[in-house]
Parts: C-alpha cells; structure tokens; sequence
C-alpha cells in the first residue's frame, strides 16, 4: 500500500511563490526528495499564490523520516520564509487504494 500526501503551501505572493519554486528546483529541492528512500514520486501544481506539493510513499515511516531530515537540515526554514505566517501549509495524508482516500488532514507553520 502506498501513501499519498497532497501539500498546499500558501506563499505570500506570487512574487514569494516563485521565489519558493526556485529553491525546489534546485539539488536540494524536489531532486533530493525523489532521492530520498522511499519516496516513489512526486508533482507539483501552482495556482495563484499557492503551490501544490503530490508526494508518494511506499510508508508512513519513510515520510516521517523524511520530514524529520528536512526539519534538521533547515530546508523547511529555507523554503519557509516565503509562506504566510498564519496556516501556510495544509496537509493531507491518504491512502491509495482505489483512489484517493483522505485520512487526516493538518495545518502547520514551518
């Protein structure tokens, strides 16, 4: 079974939204999250000033170890600096089943 996790980060602006991209699109952006064990793909979408982060994991475990690595590296910080202080990224986790079943849903500020 895999996990999907649909991320919505709302940047300040869409002068911040770019800004935010930009840093994804480099070594340490999504690259490394594909890279990173366990993670089988991910897309991205933006509209306005939100950008829309698509993760699939083969487990819970290697999402978790793969935010707890993103936190100690200070990349969520880097990226951080773009988004709206208040509710700046929505979470939800899912299963993949037949589709996309929403489980649970969380707000956090990085």
């Amino acid at each position: 079974m895999t996990l999907n996790f649909v991320l919505t980060f709302t940047c300040k602006d869409v002068a911040a939204r770019d800004a935010f991209c930009d840093v994804l699109d480099t070594a340490e952006g999504l690259a490394t999250t594909l890279a990173f064990k366990g993670c089988l793909a991910v897309k991205s979408f933006t509209d306005g000033d939100k950008f829309v982060l698509v993760q699939q994991w083969a487990a819970a475990a290697d999402q978790a170890a793969y935010m707890q690595f993103r936190g100690e590296s200070g990349f969520l910080a880097k990226v951080g600096v773009n988004l709206v202080e208040e509710g700046g990224v929505a979470v939800q986790q899912g299963v993949t089943e037949d589709g996309l079943e929403q489980r649970s849903a969380d707000k956090f500020t990085p």
